[in-house]
């Protein structure tokens, strides 16, 4: 072999040497050169399998997507930690009261898994009887009552619960507020206008008011009325409307009216005040005296409310 060709292949047998060493290493050495860095890509220890590749733009996550909740300690406290079996606090933390106008319901669904049987007894205002019934896994609990509508005010009534473990004779009571809203129909009829005294002072004879009546409903509908000339009395019937279950809780005000002599030269009209709520009410006439808004004299307005209560004892 020539000389040029003995180093030709002494080169290429250094250089296959080096590529083995350098790929594979002794066993339990670690990587270098391309295999040290190929491991630093991917994530991987050194002698470990590699870490699954990042995700690709499928996979990818958005940045705003929604994450769960973080654990809290701020959870709002159990209500009915007291109670004294694992029965009781079932069947009352499953309890449910409700109204609506003037019938009260106190209930729970099927299912609560009480293990024992839960006595139920209500009382639903200071001065009602107790109620009480046996809580069913398979029909739940309902217990009613109905109360009194008085004024339809709206009020608060105090609401006491009682249950039982009939296994263990552990008792446990609570006592609610709740608000009652009495619900009713209201009918406003007609109004009227009447008046004995005489008007336009200092230009004799005096003489009977010529009517200007502004009036305006529960609903908020306004109008004006234009009575006679020299009109003592006057009925104006639209005025009169009808409210379908309506409560002291819907806010609504009471109908109202006021009046002015009528003036060719200057007539500065009327504002009717405000009479204060729609309810509480009861049926019968309401009246007063309404000065005429250029002070020459009186008169009084009126109609009649009919209230008529609702009840809904199976809702």
């Amino acid at each position: 072999m020539s000389g040029p060709t003995r180093r030709a292949a002494l080169v290429a047998a250094a250089v296959t040497v080096l590529f083995v060493t350098t790929t594979a290493g002794p066993a339990g050495a670690a990587p270098s050169g391309a295999g040290a860095r190929a491991a630093a890509a991917t994530g991987s220890e050194p002698g470990t399998d590699p870490a699954p590749p990042p995700p690709g733009p499928a996979s990818r996550v958005p940045a705003d997507a929604p994450t769960a909740p973080r654990p809290t300690t701020n959870a709002p406290p159990d209500p009915f930690h007291d109670a004294p079996t694992p029965a009781i606090h079932r069947v009352v933390s499953g309890l449910r009261l409700e109204s609506k106008s003037v019938n009260l319901k106190l209930s729970a669904r099927p299912g609560l898994g009480a293990g024992s049987p839960v006595r139920v007894a209500v009382r639903f205002t200071t001065a009602s009887p107790w109620q009480e019934a046996l809580y069913s896994e398979s029909s739940g609990l309902v217990l009613r009552a109905a109360v009194p509508h008085a004024d339809f005010a709206s009020r608060l009534e105090t609401v006491t619960v009682r249950l039982q473990d009939t296994a263990t004779g552990a008792s446990y009571l609570k006592v609610w507020g709740h608000r009652v809203n009495p619900v009713a129909d209201v009918r406003i009829g007609d109004l009227t206008f009447g008046t004995s005294e005489d008007c336009d002072p200092g230009v004799p004879p005096w003489s009977a008011p010529d009517p200007d009546v502004y009036w305006r409903d529960a609903h908020g509908r306004s109008g004006l009325a234009a009575l006679g000339d020299n009109e003592r009395a006057g009925r104006i019937p639209e005025f009169a409307h009808t409210l379908t279950e309506v409560s002291a809780a819907d806010g609504l005000r009471a109908p109202t009216a006021a009046w002015n002599d009528r003036d060719p030269v200057f007539d500065p009209g009327a504002d009717p005040k405000d009479r204060g709520p729609l309810l509480p009410a009861r049926t019968g006439r309401v009246a007063w005296t309404e000065e005429a808004t250029s002070g020459d004299c009186s008169a009084e307005l009126a109609f009649e409310m009919t209230v008529t209560p609702r009840s809904y004892p199976t809702f």
